[in-house]
This record gives C-alpha cells, structure tokens and sequence, in this order.
C-alpha cells in the first residue's frame, strides 16, 4: 500500500502507472473497481479463470422454466456440423429479475394490475437482435462477438417500456 505521506503528484503518478500497465477499462470502471477494493479488500479470487468460474456460477440456477443458461445444439439446414448456441432462457430471467430485485418485481406487478394480459389481449413483444463486440470496438482483430436479443413488451406504452432500474445481472 502506498505511503499516506506521499504526496499529490506521487500518488497521481502511481494512479496513472496502474492504469497504464493494465488492459483498458473506463475510467469509471476503474474507479468503481478501486473503490470496492479501498471498502471489502482484494477478493481471495483474482485470476481470470476464478473470474470465469464466478460468472458461470452466476447463471448456473434453476427456475420454474428449467436451467436460466442453457446451451441449445443446433442442426444447421446445410453440412452436418451441429452449432452449441449459449442462451439466457427469456422467461427464466423474467422470473429470476422479479425473485432477486424488489424495484423491478413492483414494476411487474403494477403492470399486471394496470394491463393484465389475457388470452384474447395477450402483451405483444418485439424482438430485436443485433451483434455485440465487448471490449474495444476499435481493436485490429475482434474475434469475439455475440449475438444480444432484446425483447420490448410494446403494447405497455412508452410509459412502461422507458423504465429501467438498477439491478444487476444475476
């Protein structure tokens, strides 16, 4: 840990040290991530593989719809080579966001009391799909890239489809 004595220009130099010799985040992210570290301490956990294991294990839950991450396999119309396509089941996170996020699980039931949805007058949803590059979009080679899939209930209007509340990914 660095001396309290140090002074401002020091400390800003060992600042901008770390985050030269680190791959890029924001600098809102580092600061969040330093921060966290000042509160709780350094995790007992830091390589990339625990990192790994730490998200996998946060998806790898059960729902009333089955598994919440699922690995579909698919046969292509052409070839024989199947595709493994990783999905988060739609209405497994639907029910993991109401369970595990009480602001989003008010939401949902002031919704359903103000729009019940009915077998004549179901919710309709639109979906939109797109490809996602994480990481720096400007990078020589991006080989990662995954397919994001956004669903809108539109007949809750534009007052229930603006909300957005701070819960995290599970």
């Amino acid at each position: 840990m660095a001396d309290r004595g140090s002074t401002r220009p020091a400390k800003l130099q060992r600042l901008n040290n770390l985050r030269r010799s680190v791959p890029h985040v924001s600098q809102s992210a580092l600061s969040a991530i330093l921060e966290d570290v000042n509160r709780n301490g350094v995790p007992d956990l830091i390589n990339r593989n625990a990192i790994h294991e730490s998200r996998e294990a946060a998806v790898d839950m059960d729902t009333p719809f089955g598994k919440l991450h699922q690995v579909l396999e698919l046969e292509p119309a052409r070839g024989t080579k199947k595709i493994h396509l990783s999905v988060i089941h739609p209405l497994g996170l639907l029910w993991v966001l109401c369970s595990t996020c009480a602001c989003f699980s008010c939401y949902m039931e002031q919704v359903m009391l103000a729009l019940p949805p009915t077998f004549d007058n179901p919710w309709a949803l639109i979906l939109y799909s797109d490809e996602v590059t994480p990481g720096n979009p400007l990078a020589t080679k991006t080989i990662v890239k995954y397919r994001l899939c956004i669903g809108v209930f539109s007949s809750l209007g534009n007052t229930y489809a603006t909300k957005s509340y701070g819960s995290q990914s599970p």
